[in-house]
């Protein structure tokens, strides 16, 4: 268990580490760009009463880039809701990306704090191997991982709850971005419109904040990933 957590954590220092510290290749204007070129969307699945278990795909779609890599750190608030694990999608598993890993980090540090939150790391090339993936995602929007989830119906109520949301969650800066294949650009989630009226701080449910930009980066960081959240809408099955 404990090689099992230091190669978790050493698989995502490597990832954060090659695609921040390479050459600085963009410009300062580009560091404040707000251009989707990636989109994901935790997709929302209808639920009635009665079935426990089902699937929830993670979607992405991007603007004729490849993708590399990505780091995804989901949440949610519901105890009626529970993630019995995460499986690769179809990117991963068609493509033969060669790393994906999940885990489990919840923890209530406050009454602000997701009851669940769940990290996704899947990388196409790791290390020093040599076998190329097949593919870098498709041109059409597509799954990254699927979530098993169980819903406790006895926690349910349908008079107040009408979807048990599950939502991105930012927790550090390295949390829900999109690197390219060479590894040399990141991409952070875009400006919300109503950035000017919420200013963000970590940790966010509404994305990373101006300080996880750094001006005296070598490679900066560039908004450029959309998040929409979804989750498990409920009816009564009739």
């Amino acid at each position: 268990m404990i090689r099992l957590l230091r190669t978790n954590y050493l698989c995502r220092i490597i990832f954060l580490i090659v695609i921040l510290t390479a050459g600085d290749i963009f410009s300062e204007d580009s560091t404040k760009a707000n251009m989707p070129y990636y989109k994901i969307t935790i997709e929302s699945e209808s639920y009635s009463l009665g079935q426990l278990i089902d699937t929830i795909d993670i979607d992405i779609e991007s603007s004729g880039k490849p993708i590399g890599g990505v780091d995804i750190k989901i949440g949610f608030d519901s105890p009626a809701l529970e993630i019995l694990e995460i499986i690769p999608g179809e990117i991963p598993d068609s493509c033969g990306w060669k790393f994906f890993n999940t885990r489990d980090v919840s923890f209530k540090t406050s009454g602000e704090a997701p009851i669940g939150v769940w990290q996704i790391l899947a990388m196409a090339e790791f290390g020093g191997d040599t076998v190329r993936p097949v593919c870098y995602g498709f041109d059409r929007k597509a799954s990254i991982a699927k979530l098993v989830i169980h819903v406790d119906s006895s926690q349910i109520d349908l008079e107040t709850d009408s979807i048990l949301k599950i939502f991105f969650y930012w927790q550090d800066c390295g949390d829900n971005t999109v690197t390219n294949i060479s590894g040399d650009s990141l991409y952070l989630s875009l400006k919300s419109d109503n950035e000017k009226m919420t200013l963000r701080v970590l940790p966010s449910r509404t994305g990373a904040p101006d300080s996880c930009i750094s001006p005296k980066a070598q490679n900066k960081p560039v908004r450029g990933v959309e998040f929409q959240s979804g989750g498990v809408v409920l009816n009564s099955g009739n």
